[in-house]
């Protein structure tokens, strides 16, 4: 237990202290601090992994620190040089920027997100042991992306997976940011754990976001943050279904770092409004405040590219609609033309011109397969924000309740000027939510930016369903709504036992599917005599040497669970934009190594010593031996010598190559 709780704080930490130092550093306070730390973060451990790689500098928590605390000295340097000339000249601060909260409210409700997230995270954990590996193959990826990082030192997204499709080193490019930060915390000796308490982690990250959303978005509405918070706990697609349902997707910590970096842009513009008439005196605090949202921003996108389309979506229909409000108010005809064009400009350079690249253009030639079956099961879907629909008649009745208060606020937010922004927000999220589900074009084909699944754009559309519900809930319960912090706390606390208690069938379904699921040929990956196999092949294979086999298959978890290397850390080497063709040999030809000597030369060449042989299975709805033939009717009758088994499972040491 001491190991998880040290693991615990050690995540916590990682997340959250290298971002809030340096934004404090440059001038940032309060909850909008600790909304936008952890994309910084992101954006710190991104930019360490690259400028590490390139100097040849192994990835660890020292150098990373290191990385940090440079970075901090020089916030720390402009955070002390541009605010206090422009407050000498001016009187304007950055403290004009933070929200009021006091410390007991800031105390009140780190408490009672560290409660929300681990009430929502333990039923999705409970099945099977805490250092039990997930059955499905997707989170393998991540599995095995956590421990070539730890293993090799090689941390940068250019390079840290370029071993992941076989022995022979390929060109991958890939988001890294989750695996870097659990590997600073889980070397190679703890990885599935680590990763289990970071899905709490990105829970936390959430939840403090959309807390510091709600005080950015509704600062006339006493007590947001609580509010957003008790509002969020009904919302079953974050963090529930992306961190439970859809197994250990690197991808929901990106989504979790959008809430807080949009209450940092709202920030950032409410300032930029207030010091209008000013703007010269107050440009240097301005230029730091962008700065810290455009480097936020790209901490983001490091983390999940589509995001980058997500928070731009968000951010450039508040501004249309801010401008539009303005326009009545220009007198000048060109002053008019300037900020049309203007934003004419921005749409066009962060929507349309991002989708030339290669890499948009081949996500959008697929075009959508999206018809209008299942109708009434994709529209509830939608209604209740869960793409599996499920759930008893409780479950149901809350989500109505829910999308009431939601339809409520959707129509006060839109009778206000200054809230209009978000009413339209919302409509042109659930316009892509629908093209997900259902054939709208052109709409649809650009939806190919989050791979078409409704799973991944339900989640952003989350976003401004919270704050709408909030408003709703605040206008119906208007005389009702306590008037004091005790009685804010006591409601979100309740809120988050009744929310622990209507989902948690849901929610432990979920983990049971990942962690422990009953065997079959399209889900089962091993059993727990196989792990202990597992175990035991730890003592035979020597640091240096390589295991072969199907990486479908209980194979692709000797990296992570038992700390062993094998050839195959990822289940599609086909899928990369340049195959290594040893790779190709091996998972095609294995089964030939009696016959063709090309086999054991490239076994040889990588010190190739084990041989994993599994049951076959269904992957991608595909049979595997016909996908990787080489790995199956392999005649192990000789030229090979029989370690260990368990269940279906064997291991041996191929002699078939020696001389």
């Amino acid at each position: 237990m001491l190991t998880w709780a040290m693991l615990a704080l050690g995540l916590l930490i990682v997340i959250f202290a290298p971002g809030l130092i340096v934004l404090r550093a440059l001038g940032l306070r309060g909850l909008t601090l600790w909304g936008a730390a952890p994309a910084w973060t992101a954006g710190l451990a991104t930019a360490a992994s690259l400028i590490l790689a390139a100097a040849s500098v192994r990835w660890s928590p020292l150098f990373f620190a290191a990385v940090v605390l440079v970075a901090t000295a020089g916030a720390a340097l402009l955070g002390r040089v541009m605010p206090g000339k422009v407050y000498q000249r001016t009187g304007i601060s950055l403290d004009e920027l933070s929200f009021p909260v006091t410390r007991r409210q800031g105390i009140a409700l780190g408490l009672l997100i560290v409660l929300s997230s681990v009430l929502l995270w333990l039923p999705g954990i409970m099945p099977g042991d805490f250092g039990d590996p997930p059955q499905w193959w997707d989170p393998t990826y991540h599995l095995s992306g956590v421990w070539s990082i730890a293993h090799s030192g090689d941390a940068s997204p250019l390079s840290a997976f370029s071993l992941m499709y076989g022995p022979e080193p390929v060109s991958v490019v890939y988001p890294a940011v989750l695996h870097q930060l659990v590997s600073l915390v889980s070397g190679t000796e703890h990885i599935i754990p680590t990763i289990k308490l970071m899905l709490a982690g990105i829970a936390i990250i959430w939840y403090t976001g959309i807390a510091s959303l709600g005080q950015a978005a509704l600062p006339k509405v006493k007590y947001a943050p609580f509010l957003a918070l008790g509002a969020a706990q009904f919302v079953p697609i974050m963090p529930s279904y992306l961190l439970f349902r859809v197994p250990v997707w690197a991808n929901a910590l990106g989504v979790a770092l959008i809430p807080g970096l949009l209450a940092l842009a709202m920030a950032c513009f409410r300032y930029t409004v207030m010091h209008q008439r000013n703007l010269k005196a107050a440009f240097p605090l301005l230029a730091a405040l962008y700065l810290m949202l455009i480097l936020g921003v790209l901490g983001l996108t490091a983390s999940y590219p589509a995001s980058f389309f997500t928070i731009t979506i968000i951010l450039i229909v508040g501004l249309t609609a801010y401008v539009a409000q303005r326009m009545g108010e220009i007198r000048s005809l060109p002053k008019a033309v300037a900020a049309s064009a203007g934003l004419a400009l921005l749409i066009g350079l962060t929507l349309i011109l991002p989708l030339t690249s290669p890499r948009f253009e081949s996500m959008l030639a697929n075009p959508p397969t999206r018809g209008f079956d299942q109708l009434l099961f994709k529209l509830w879907s939608i209604a209740s924000m869960n793409p599996a629909g499920g759930g008893g008649i409780i479950p149901k009745l809350v989500s109505i309740v829910f999308g009431i208060a939601c339809l409520v606020g959707l129509v006060t937010a839109f009778r206000s000027r200054q809230l209009r922004w978000l009413s339209l927000t919302w409509i042109v999220l659930l316009l892509i939510v629908l093209a997900t589900s259902f054939p709208i074009i052109p709409l649809s084909y650009y939806t190919g930016i989050w791979y078409y699944g409704i799973f991944r754009t339900l989640p952003f559309f989350a976003i401004p369903t919270i704050l709408l519900a909030v408003i709703g809930a605040t206008r119906l319960l208007s005389r009702a709504t306590a008037n004091n912090l005790a009685g804010a706390i006591t409601g979100v606390l309740v809120l988050s036992v009744a929310s622990s208690a209507i989902f948690w069938g849901m929610r432990y379904g979920y983990g049971r599917e990942m962690f422990d699921p009953t065997p079959s040929d399209s889900l089962f990956m091993v059993s727990d005599d196989e792990l202990a196999m597992q175990k035991r092949i730890a003592n035979i294979v020597g640091p240096d040497e390589l295991v072969i086999g199907d990486p479908t298959n209980g194979e692709a978890l000797l990296p992570a669970y038992a700390n062993v290397d094998v050839a195959f850390r990822q289940h599609a080497y086909a899928q990369i934009s340049r195959e290594s063709a040893d790779a190709r040999l091996l998972g095609d030809h294995f089964n030939q190594i009696h016959d063709n000597p090309r086999v054991c030369r490239v076994l040889k060449k990588y010190n190739i010593k084990y041989f994993y042989e599994d049951y076959p299975v269904i992957f991608n709805e595909t049979w595997r031996p016909f996908s990787t033939p080489g790995f199956y009717h392999v005649d192990t009758s000789r030229g090979f010598e029989l370690l260990d088994e368990a269940d279906q499972a064997r291991f041996y040491r191929i002699t078939a190559c020696d001389e």
